[in-house]
């Protein structure tokens, strides 16, 4: 056989091993994929052989139990050669666990074989004995796996070799199976008995002993009894009785036995606590990351715990006691970190409700700077508790990773590597989901793990999101703010794409696991689907009040796109809040009533529309007694000065006198093809007035442009509105 060659409908792909009797293969039959098992070929012949690898098939079609190894196919090749083709089992074996911790913790060990008696009670009930339980046909993975049952017989058929020796390990054969009679479900109670005393004193009964010692042993001499807990102790010795009928009537009266006797072991409340230093590493790193990624505009962690609110606090009380468990007790789960990304979600929700009670009684062009300081400050606390629920489930799994394959390693030593060159490039946000995927990718595959990957690329895009609302607070001119906004944009298309890169990748990863959510407890399921579906219909809604707000300031992005005033200059002041006039290369408007174009200043007809819309905003917003300005003009740099100057005699025989001349802060804005719509829109602090008055008589624009007329203009001076 070789790669390519199609077995009874499966082609076969890579070749996984070859073991003493069989040949390992990965397949694939259209959709489905799996390992075909055959013969090696010495062993084809033989009947013996042929009639333990279909008994195997015949046991895993009559099995159904989720910690039993699934049967997809079986059968015989055109060839006349015996087959089966089961699902691809994830992780290593009990027996290299143990080789390389040499023995468990006694609780850990009960959490780790207690599946198997599980599994050994549905064969049982489907009348199947294994005969051949211990640690190397135990899988531990996403899913625990009891596999090999090419030496399972129905109950009390004894089966032996041509040779005549028993069937079975000799470490593991309960007396019975030396004689070759009496075998049945309480023989596999033996077996587990020795596995479980192997994962616990860190050697089977009789490790040591010679062949011929160890037939003595398993038949006449009892079990030596394992050292501490006289409770554990006395039900694995129940386990290893000489009688079958002096061992437990049930594997499931077993189980029960042995819930009871590792539940009642150490401290009262039977929790199972073992520090891992590994979770406490994973737990700090979510803890460290929310320091070293930071949030916008704040330069330290304690700063925008403060500005976040009180929402935090609880998220980061949540994280905290979620740690201790997860580092303390053996056999935690990662489920508690659905309840700190909900923490985080609710208080980003509770943010968003004060941000659009206040929006619905405020103006757009108020309410839209508004949105944005709201959203950055409500999305601090779904950042912080995406970003550590990541770390949560990844402090859960790392309690079950095994030594990672060399694939895993390069995959893992890669994925850190583009995560510092990302914050090399000052794409931090991106780098925050990829380095949970270096993490994740040497863990188990388990829905843990996707898990960890999709809550820190969820992280990710809010940080970049946020670092787009923090633009609107943080940088002091149009300019500078604009250049921030393409940046932010930037790092948001860069975060979502490695965010969807990486979650998608450790789906492939881990697909073969996503099957175990549905033995995940109903109740914590609801919670995450409830939450899930109250943080989508958050987003959804938020995106449509921004975009409801962008709406109704769209004449206006398009009106300020066209339009850089003149430049500050010394002694000028920041200008107060009064009614705009806008004059922009094609078009004029009075603050956000629909714009004018300059044709319509040719005629007395246009003059008069633009003169009623001065008087309109006037008289609606009049200037308090003690105010130095009547009316702003914002006013285009290249403007020509006759437009001006006609617009300011239209606002002079409105009532206007007195006029604050804007001028543009930092650089004019530099329009580039990814500018954002909303890059063009200024603020009160962009600016800065020059103070001047108007009336028949005085200084003249003169000039090519508006920019260059103001060059002889001081503050006070009066403007001639012409006749």
């Amino acid at each position: 056989m070789k790669s390519g060659d199609v077995v009874a409908g499966w082609t076969l792909e890579d070749r996984l091993g070859e073991g003493g009797t069989a040949t390992v293969w990965r397949v694939k039959s259209g959709e489905r994929r799996g390992v075909l098992k055959v013969l090696r070929a010495e062993l084809r012949s033989d009947a013996d052989w042929r009639a333990r690898l279909l008994r195997e098939a015949d046991a895993l079609r009559k099995v159904k139990h989720v910690n039993v190894v699934a049967l997809l196919d079986a059968g015989t090749t055109e060839e006349d050669e015996p087959f089966v083709v089961m699902p691809e089992v994830d992780g290593e074996t009990l027996r290299a666990r143990l080789d390389r911790e040499k023995k468990i913790d006694a609780r850990e060990a009960w959490r780790l074989i207690r599946p198997i008696a599980e599994a050994l009670a549905a064969a049982h009930d489907a009348g199947i004995v294994h005969r051949d339980v211990k640690p190397d046909n135990v899988v531990l993975g996403a899913t625990t796996k009891l596999v090999d049952f090419g030496l399972a017989r129905g109950d009390g058929v004894p089966k032996v070799t041509a040779t005549g020796a028993p069937v079975g390990t000799p470490a593991y054969m309960a007396p019975e199976q030396w004689w070759n009679k009496g075998v049945g479900p309480a023989t596999d109670q033996y077996a587990l008995g020795v596995t479980l005393h192997e994962a616990i004193a860190g050697r089977a009964p009789w490790g040591d002993a010679s062949f011929a010692e160890l037939v003595s042993s398993h038949v006449s001499k009892p079990a030596p009894r394992l050292e501490g807990d006289d409770a554990i102790a006395t039900f694995v010795a129940r386990l290893l009785e000489k009688e079958p009928g002096a061992r437990f009537g049930s594997m499931r009266e077993a189980i029960a036995a042995g819930d009871a006797a590792f539940g009642s072991a150490g401290d009262a409340l039977g929790v199972r606590l073992r520090f891992s230093p590994a979770s406490v590493f994973f737990a700090a790193y979510g803890a460290l990351s929310l320091v070293l990624f930071g949030y916008p505009r704040q330069s330290t962690a304690f700063e925008w715990f403060r500005v976040a609110g009180w929402g935090i606090f609880i998220t980061l009380g949540a994280f905290a006691l979620a740690a201790i468990w997860i580092s303390l007790r053996a056999g935690a789960r990662g489920r508690v970190a659905v309840v700190v990304a909900a923490a985080g979600t609710f208080a980003t929700a509770s943010g968003f409700e004060a941000v659009f009670r206040t929006l619905a009684k405020t103006p757009a062009e108020e309410g839209f700077v508004l949105f944005h300081e709201g959203a950055w400050e409500a999305q601090a606390n779904r950042y912080v508790g995406f970003t550590l629920a990541s770390a949560l489930l990844l402090a859960a799994e790392v309690r079950r990773a095994r030594p990672p394959s060399n694939a895993a390693r390069l995959a893992s030593i890669a994925a850190l590597a583009v995560a510092c060159v990302c914050v090399t490039l000052g794409v931090p946000s991106a780098a925050l989901a990829i380095a949970a995927f270096a993490f994740a990718s040497i863990l188990p595959r388990t829905p843990a793990a996707l898990g960890a990957v999709a809550a820190a690329s969820i992280a990710a895009i809010t940080r970049a999101h946020a670092l787009g609302d923090a633009a609107w607070s943080l940088e002091p001119t149009r300019a500078a703010r604009a250049a921030a906004l393409v940046a932010a944009s930037h790092e948001r298309t860069i975060a979502w794409l490695a965010g969807t890169l990486v979650t998608a990748a450790m789906l492939f990863h881990v697909r073969g696991s996503l099957r175990d959510l549905s033995r995940a407890p109903r109740a914590w399921l609801a919670f995450a689907a409830i939450w899930a579906v109250g943080d989508a219909a958050l987003a959804v809604r938020t995106t449509l009040a921004k975009r409801a707000i962008y709406t109704q300031l769209e004449p206006e992005f398009a009106l300020l796109s066209q339009l850089d005033p003149p430049p500050a200059r010394e002694g000028t002041r920041v200008p107060p809040i009064r009614p705009t006039l806008k004059i922009a290369r094609d078009r004029i408007a009075v603050d956000t009533t629909p714009a004018l174009v300059l044709s319509a200043l040719d005629s007395d007809a246009g003059l008069g529309v633009l003169r009623s819309d001065i008087a309109h905003r006037l008289a609606s917003d009049p200037p308090g007694t003690l105010a130095t300005t009547d009316i702003l003009l914002m006013a285009d740099a290249s403007a020509p000065p006759h437009v001006v100057t006609a617009c300011l005699g239209a606002a002079y025989d409105a009532g206007v006198r007195r006029v604050g001349v804007l001028l543009l802060r930092g650089a004019p804005l530099a329009k580039t093809a990814d500018l954002p719509e909303e890059a063009s829109y200024v603020l009160p602090r962009d600016f800065d007035v020059l103070d001047v008055r108007l009336a028949h008589g005085g200084a003249t624009l003169a000039g090519d442009t508006f920019a260059k007329s103001l060059d002889a203009v001081k503050s006070g001076d009066v403007i001639d509105v012409g006749r």
